[in-house]
């Protein structure tokens, strides 16, 4: 990775400085704050690389800084400079750039990277493909040759990131304890993330739904921005190490486990939160399904590739919260030159499937059919499963996403009235033993 030159490294973040002194809490909780041992990440350097993905792969990009900023090369060489709009280019093995200052393009070298750099903190980069949304981002922007396209990377502070994130995952509309319990956790999972990745890719998080949903200055709020900076510096740690604070956005009533007994967080219930007032249990969902209509979904498994028709589904193992470990179907296969079936012999492979007379049968996990069927339908592995007598398949669930940590739909209802709740309420509810610290950051 070429040397960082970003003049964001010039600015002292007094708000990285202060020692937060903890509030009142009327309800006793296991959280309290703490100082941080030296973490293992570069305290010196609180900046982080966000992947923006929506630009993958673009061949053209126009990038315009309000008031002003400068191109540089992966060596420091200033390439150019000042307002108005700079439009990369991938030309060949290159990228060039050019810009209103300038007559010709002038070719990205050494390494096939850009960085547009603001003149100052208060600048704001804008970045659209023509046509396209324009997404509008505080930091540097770094653009790199990747496969004939681009790949795009925005270098931020941390506590500037979070601003764009917590609107993103949670909303201004929700309660501030609620948005201050996220952003606690947020800023948790990117410097857990940072600690543990960083290396591994030019760039530490992706601004979607694998890593934290970000989408820059457009899902910032005067709300979102309070819960940023009255939680500044605060994160989650557990026998003095940062936790993995992952979260999502509807649990169904009890949060998912990991995958052995030993994984942080654990499953704990918030079913009262989901039986507050306000809606919650709209979370509850049903889908139906011919047998016809669902089996070219699932004949994309490499082990549902069976002809013939689906005669039956039922879910064969759960883990603790509930949550679907394992499915299996069962297929008559037809008989050859006409209805019916035909008993195949050979002997029975657990893990692949059973023959029995007509009958093939076969077992995938929950995870795989919520990704068959498409995660945003399936919308989490908290259901059930039966055939109708008529035919049809009904799913029956609850929750939205992986389940994991803190659920933002029941941190919603716990900081809301009647229970009105603290953000280290709220998280000492879904990470059960952790603690709460400050970060000092320097320049």
């Amino acid at each position: 990775m070429p040397e960082r030159t970003s003049g964001l490294l010039r600015i002292r973040w007094a708000v990285f400085l202060s020692v937060l002194i903890p509030t009142g809490v009327s309800t006793p909780v296991r959280l309290h704050e703490q100082s941080l041992p030296a973490p293992t990440w570069n305290v010196t350097n609180p900046l982080v690389r966000v992947a923006l993905t929506r630009y993958t792969g673009a061949s053209v990009l126009a990038i315009q800084a309000d008031p002003g900023a400068r191109v540089v090369d992966a060596t420091g060489r200033v390439v150019a400079s000042g307002a108005g709009v700079f439009r990369v280019r991938v030309v060949g093995n290159a990228l060039t750039v050019e810009s209103d200052a300038l007559r010709t393009a002038v070719a990205a070298l050494p390494e096939g990277m850009l960085r547009v750099q603001p003149e100052d903190a208060d600048t704001l980069l804008t970045i659209w493909q023509e046509p396209g949304v324009r997404g509008v981002y505080r930091g540097s922007l770094e653009v790199r040759l990747q496969s004939g396209g681009v790949q795009v990377i925005n270098e931020i502070t941390l506590e500037a990131y979070l601003r764009g994130v917590i609107g993103s995952e949670m909303g201004p509309r929700a309660p501030l304890e609620a948005l201050k319990a996220q952003a606690v956790a947020a800023r948790t999972f990117a410097l857990y993330r940072i600690a543990n990745r960083r290396g591994v890719e030019p760039f530490d998080l992706r601004d979607d739904a694998e890593a934290q949903a970000y989408a820059g200055t457009r899902s910032e709020s005067s709300a979102c921005d309070q819960a940023v900076r009255q939680t500044a510096g605060q994160v989650l740690r557990r026998a003095g190490q940062l936790i993995p604070a992952l979260y999502c956005a509807d649990c169904g009533g009890r949060t998912a486990p990991g995958s052995s007994p030993e994984d942080y967080p654990p499953s704990v219930s918030d079913e009262d939160a989901h039986a507050l007032p306000g809606g919650f249990r709209a979370s509850e969902w049903v889908l139906r399904y011919t047998p016809e209509a669902l089996k070219p979904l699932l004949r994309r498994h490499p082990q549902l590739q069976v002809e013939g028709s689906l005669i039956g589904v039922e879910v064969v193992d759960r883990d603790v919260s509930g949550r679907v470990l394992r499915v299996r179907f069962s297929f008559r296969e037809p008989l050859p030159g006409g209805p019916g079936g035909r008993a195949i012999s050979g002997n029975a492979v657990p893990e692949t499937g059973s023959v029995a007379g007509a009958v093939m049968v076969r077992e995938i996990t929950g995870a795989a059919l919520r990704a068959l069927i498409g995660p945003n339908v399936l919308r989490s592995t908290l259901f059930s499963v039966r055939r109708e007598p008529g035919g049809e398949i009904v799913i029956r669930g609850r929750g939205w996403g992986h389940g994991r940590g803190l659920c933002q739909r029941g941190a919603v209802a716990l900081a809301a009235p009647p229970r009105a709740l603290g953000f280290r309420s709220i998280l000492a509810r879904y990470y059960p033993g952790a603690e709460l610290a400050t970060l000092r950051f320097e320049e």
